[in-house]
């Protein structure tokens, strides 16, 4: 009795022995697939061993990426041609615009800016002018020169004219009339105003202020300089201020930039 006893004990710790050590084999054993790290766990481990296909994951959603036209890729080759996108590719994002208000009350919108002409499509401006004689006149304002002129039958017209051979006023004449009172027989020439009928005011900066003048002496109209800064030429000779040469059809007259022909009729 007591070796039967003796004998189920030992096959009883045997078996305990054996139970244990498959447990703790169970618990410790290799697994049979690898999985990387950053794999996401499937949803049954054993689907591998077992021979059944896994549920695939499902690919990552890349957001493209946005690169200017002018910078090639870095797989780009550099010989191979660009493609080139439309403008109907390329999205506008719209602007805002800003609206201008005029802040006084009833004043007119405001108008676009036009384009200013240029000085050969600028047109002579007349205005009617009086002298202190009571003669009346106008004033003719070209581009570089402005001079009056008396009313028809007004004066008596001297012979001789001068016309405009350079710029915009080029082709223009000038008469010269026979003024009432002293000096009435001589034209000025300047940057200033001076008398109506007597004096030609040229607007250019090599004109002085008083520059030069013209006397009818004799049937004859003499030429003087008046300026020690800025030359009147006769034909290309600078002239001085002390001697007057006489005046001869087909002169030419340089008075800065300006240049005239003297006509004797």
């Amino acid at each position: 009795m007591t070796t039967e006893l003796s004998t189920i004990l030992a096959f009883i710790s045997v078996a305990v022995i054996a139970i244990a050590a498959i447990g703790v084999w169970w618990i410790n054993r290799t697994p049979t697939f690898r999985r990387d790290a950053s794999e996401t766990l499937p949803l049954f481990t054993g689907l591998a061993t077992s021979g059944l296909a896994t549920v695939p994951e499902p690919p990552a959603v890349r957001s493209p990426t946005v690169r200017s036209p002018d910078v090639p890729s870095p797989r780009e080759h550099p010989t191979r041609a660009r493609r080139v996108t439309t403008p109907s590719e390329v999205a506008v994002e719209p602007r805002a615009t800003n609206r201008e208000f005029n802040t006084i009350l009833g004043a007119p919108p405001m108008a676009q800016p036009v384009a200013l002409a240029r000085p050969s499509a600028v047109r002579t401006m007349n205005a009617p002018v009086l002298s202190d004689a009571g003669v009346p006149g106008t004033m003719v304002e070209g581009h570089a020169i402005r001079f009056s002129v008396p009313a028809e039958g007004t004066m008596q017209f001297l012979p001789g004219r001068l016309v405009i051979g350079t710029g915009v006023d080029a082709g223009r004449e000038i008469r010269f009339v026979q003024v009432p009172g002293p000096n009435g027989t001589e034209v000025t020439f300047g940057r200033t105003e001076g008398a109506l009928y007597r004096h030609i005011q040229l607007s250019d900066l090599t004109v002085s202020r008083q520059h030069a003048v013209m006397q009818w002496r004799g049937g004859h109209w003499y030429l003087r300089n008046l300026s020690h800064t800025n030359p009147v030429a006769r034909n290309g000779a600078v002239l001085d201020t002390v001697d007057a040469p006489c005046l001869q059809d087909g002169d030419r007259i340089e008075m800065g930039e300006v240049v005239f022909t003297f006509r004797g009729r």
